[in-house]
């Protein structure tokens, strides 16, 4: 997946490119900072092509300039991050990626206009009727559809016989699950 944002125009500087494998969601913009990747058992190949006078550092590497490949070993749930700084160290920008498990669930997003709020939650397996062969998801979003965060829910299916506050069934609400919507940093 490559995306480059910025300007063709001459008057214009480059932009900060990001490319990576397997590729990123959302495609890289300057202008959002958060992705997921869906990890493998290889480290994720990290492709920078940074506009002049720009350092960039990957997964808390020494910052460097120009074009460049770095491999970063990640695990399902840990993040790296890659950070864009202009000459003189005027501007820094973060940039958050985070590895899916290998069992959460494909997705997909469409936004069909301005985002009102920052983050939404979903949990779809929560409250089936019947067992399901996904597992059970809380999930926070942001606004460009990322996933920041994510909990693998331990709770059965509520049973239609069992109504909520009746007979033994309970609901949890998935916002007393929510501890940080960051992902898990490595040691």
């Amino acid at each position: 997946m490559t995306a480059t944002a910025g300007s063709s125009g001459s008057a214009r500087a480059a932009a900060l490119s990001v490319t990576t494998t397997p590729g990123l969601f959302p495609e890289f913009s300057p202008t959002v900072h958060d992705y997921v990747t869906r990890c493998t058992a290889d480290p994720i190949e990290v492709r920078i092509d940074a506009p002049s006078g720009t350092a960039i550092s990957v997964d808390e590497r020494r910052p460097r300039g120009g074009a460049f490949t770095v491999p970063v070993a990640l695990g399902a749930g840990q993040e790296f991050t890659i950070v864009s700084t202009s000459r003189g160290g005027y501007r820094t920008d973060r940039y958050f990626v985070r590895c899916l498990p290998a069992d959460f669930p494909n997705y997909t997003f469409t936004r069909s206009g301005t985002a009102k709020l920052r983050f939404f939650v979903v949990a779809p397996g929560l409250g089936r009727p019947e067992p399901a062969s996904s597992p059970n998801y809380v999930a926070v979003f942001d606004r460009f559809g990322v996933p920041v965060w994510w909990y693998q829910a331990p709770l059965q299916p509520i049973k239609r016989s069992d109504p909520p506050g009746r007979n033994g069934g309970r609901v949890v609400s998935p916002l007393r699950l929510l501890r940080h919507p960051r992902g898990v940093r490595r040691p």
